[in-house]
């Protein structure tokens, strides 16, 4: 795994591939994700305008302003990044993040569940109360401040007897953000407490924090919202906090014990709801050995192209998958061409004889690969 302030080949990579990319000022949204009125987001390839508040796909509104192409240098609405570090920074790990809200949108794939949000970044100078962030010394805590968005949930483990204190401000440059010359944490925590105290914290247990808005003035400086979580200053767990809700995966390894001709499901369920069923156990919630690793080794497969999924477009790539899986109500899917069905057979047929396998996203990577080979054999 990624290791932050290290230099290695996988960084190096991750670094090329930013500058090569002009990734969205916009937050990029699915079909079921909420989205406020009056904010901009790219939707697919398209950026679009909120009229409406709700959930995309139901009851929000938007009208669409602009096509939207990763690949064009547009610096009105996309900015790409060039790391002046020789080392892996927090700096190029936030954009990674944003790099993969991006493809989620674009294709669907969602590889969030294998980077870890948290930049490896502290907070110096602050202190949550009871009653919000005051700034005070934080000798007695450590604080890790990590970049979140709202309307969004995330999985946090941390390692803590004596607990943990959650609270989101809006940061900037590692202070408050003032907006008008006002604070606008201040304000914000006078309108609502979002203070959230956990008695005690168990890394293989975690908990789960999502910040729900519908305000289109907050939602203006999402970019600078951050969630402090704050610990005992002798705390010396791993930190991982995953964009999504993964507090029970165990329940969701498996979708079905038995494989049925039916494909109405893959038509009813919006691809987010199906990028939450094709989780298995992730590395990330497995490994507290005191380091904070930025994000699981087949992240990287998935970043130069060694895995077989939905954007496939070697010839015959999908059909000799197809062929391998050898199940017998396999007959609905045109030959070579992926559907929802097939991932949902890799899935579950891996997991039944690989019940411990990590990190498993219904596509095929080198596990499911080695995995197709046996059985094909």
């Amino acid at each position: 795994m990624q290791k932050f302030l290290s230099d290695t080949i996988a960084g190096r990579f991750i670094k090329a591939l930013l500058y090569n990319s002009y990734i969205p000022k916009y937050d990029c949204v699915l079909l079921g994700d909420k989205i406020v009125q009056d904010t901009r987001y790219v939707y697919k390839s398209n950026i679009i305008y909120c009229t409406r508040t709700g959930i995309l796909g139901e009851d929000a509104k938007y009208k669409t302003l602009d096509d939207f192409n990763i690949n064009d240098k547009n610096l009105q609405v996309s900015n790409n990044y060039l790391s002046t570090e020789s080392f892996y920074d927090a700096v190029t790990h936030e954009k990674l993040g944003e790099y993969l809200r991006y493809c989620r949108g674009k294709t669907g794939i969602d590889l969030m569940p294998l980077y870890n949000c948290f930049s490896n970044v502290f907070a110096t100078n602050f202190f949550i109360t009871e009653d919000g962030i005051e700034r005070k010394d934080n000798s007695l805590a450590k604080i890790a401040q990590v970049k979140i968005k709202f309307n969004k949930p995330y999985t946090i483990a941390i390692d803590s007897a004596s607990g943990i204190t959650l609270a989101p401000m809006f940061m900037d440059g590692g202070d408050y953000l003032f907006v008008a010359g006002e604070n606008l944490t201040t304000n914000y925590y006078e309108e609502k407490n979002q203070v959230r105290f956990i008695s005690s914290s168990d890394f293989l247990t975690p908990v789960l924090f999502e910040l729900d808005n519908e305000d289109p003035f907050y939602q203006r400086y999402e970019k600078y919202l951050t969630l402090l979580i704050q610990m005992p200053s002798n705390c010396d767990s791993s930190i991982v906090v995953l964009e999504g809700d993964y507090t029970n995966t165990e329940a969701k390894k498996i979708i079905s014990t038995e494989i049925v001709d039916d494909y109405d499901w893959q038509y009813t369920l919006t691809e987010k709801e199906k990028n939450e069923l094709f989780v298995s156990n992730l590395s990330l919630l497995r490994m507290n050995d005191k380091f904070t690793y930025a994000f699981a080794d087949k992240l990287m497969l998935y970043l130069v192209g060694s895995t077989i999924t939905s954007r496939e477009d070697i010839y015959k790539n999908i059909l000799r998958v197809q062929e391998a899986i050898q199940i017998e109500n396999y007959n609905n899917s045109v030959k070579d061409v992926w559907d929802d069905f097939l991932r949902k057979v890799l899935f579950d047929e891996y997991l039944k004889e690989n019940p411990d396998g990590l990190d498993i996203l219904g596509y095929v990577d080198n596990d499911v690969e080695q995995f197709l080979s046996k059985r094909k054999s």
